[in-house]
């Protein structure tokens, strides 16, 4: 089902900006800018607030949205029953 759906928009003959998560985690001012430039339709951001905003957005550490809940596997295992 996942391939049916990627090769859909790779293959559709409309303008296509693919962004991976781990690109704008781990980088994402680059990641970021291009995929700016591609919805606003540009080439370049240089001298634009658009850039002056991602770079305000880029300078500041991001709160912790998520943190995984410590755990046990199967903690709950007793509250299911085989079928």
């Amino acid at each position: 089902m996942w391939n049916d759906f990627h090769e859909f928009w790779t293959n559709a003959k409309i303008p296509v900006h693919i962004v991976r998560y781990e690109d704008i985690v781990n980088d994402p001012k680059p990641a970021l800018k291009s995929l700016l430039e591609f919805i606003m339709n540009v080439d370049d951001l240089k001298g634009t607030t658009i850039e002056h905003n991602l770079e305000l957005a880029i300078s500041e550490t991001s709160p912790q949205i998520y943190k995984p809940r410590l755990g046990k596997a199967n903690a709950n295992f007793d509250k299911f029953n085989r079928i």
